[in-house]
């Protein structure tokens, strides 16, 4: 497989023509069918290799978890519970950073063309308690999302109270993602022809993958997400627009008034769990990072929410 030594692996193709497109989604209602095709997307799907003496990243690189490359002197990402009384400031933990310039025209994102662009988070991997769940405003602090130029970065050890991943290497895949089926249509809940089309993707994918990789879970930037429970997008908004509050319940009459908004919604990254990794998220579960279209082209990383969705 043709590499670049100096940063992540150049991305494999694996996205679908028209035709293929066609072949894959024989056996579908036709008029979901041909919705899917018409609302395709583009996005990066990320195979992963554990890291070790033999398989680390080099600096720059686009990985999980480990030790991120930021720049020198750069205070490490914190935040403070508003509703969790006198805390201190909580270090939050680093799950992934994705070198833009391996994957450029992968999606049809606005991402600049190079550097990082880093994915912070106060959840708690291990079970614990006092992390984010992304379901409130008040908890938008404890994440982030940093972009860092190409410039001078160096490894930076982890607070000890942050969350700590073990390291694993990311090689990019270029694919072509398809919208959720929709439960409110009959023609939509057709629930195994959609597995059958899952299956030929998936199938099609981890064959087009080296030896030593792995792309069975769904580590994805860019493109539809993959929704477990509600739409991500829509539980995004509801957190963003404090539509749901501790102690206060669902504000009904306020989400009609804003429902419209979540097309304004986008998926930057998912990560899902990977028993290749060892990676678990609750009862398995994916952890997203979404933000408006509007806050991508305008480089408002701070505009990006977190949420977090298991079965």
């Amino acid at each position: 497989m043709p590499a670049n030594p100096d940063r992540t692996p150049v991305p494999l193709d694996a996205r679908l023509d028209g035709t293929a497109i066609a072949e894959l989604l024989a056996g579908l209602p036709a008029e979901p069918a041909a919705t899917m095709a018409k609302r395709a997307r583009p996005a990066v799907r990320f195979a992963t290799r554990r890291s070790g003496p033999d398989a680390a990243p080099v600096p720059g690189a686009s990985r999980f978890g480990g030790d991120p490359d930021l720049p020198a002197g750069l205070a490490w990402p914190t935040w403070v519970n508003p509703l969790g009384g006198n805390e201190e400031p909580r270090p939050l933990g680093f799950f992934a950073q994705i070198d833009l310039a391996t994957v450029t025209g992968g999606t049809d994102l606005p991402l600049p063309a190079e550097g990082l662009l880093s994915f912070f988070c106060d959840f708690a991997t291990g079970g614990g308690h006092g992390g984010i769940l992304g379901l409130y405003q008040h908890e938008h602090e404890g994440c982030r999302v940093r972009h860092f130029p190409p410039t001078a970065l160096v490894r930076r050890a982890a607070p000890p109270a942050a969350n700590h991943l073990p390291e694993a290497s990311l090689l990019p895949v270029l694919v072509t993602t398809f919208p959720e089926p929709d439960p409110a249509k009959p023609a939509d809940t057709d629930y195994p022809a959609w597995d059958e089309f899952e299956r030929r993707y998936e199938q099609r994918l981890a064959g087009a993958v080296p030896d030593g990789w792995a792309i069975a879970a769904r580590h994805q930037l860019g493109g539809h997400a993959r929704s477990i429970q509600h739409p991500v997008e829509e539980e995004v908004l509801q957190a963003a627009a404090a539509i749901s509050r501790p102690g206060h319940g669902f504000d009904q009459e306020r989400w009609a008034r804003v429902k419209h908004q979540t097309a304004d919604w986008r998926l930057l990254l998912q990560l899902d769990s990977d028993s290749h990794l060892g990676y678990l998220w609750g009862d398995a579960g994916t952890l997203y990072w979404v933000a408006r279209q509007g806050s991508i082209a305008e480089a408002d990383w701070p505009g990006a929410w977190f949420n977090f969705q298991c079965s």
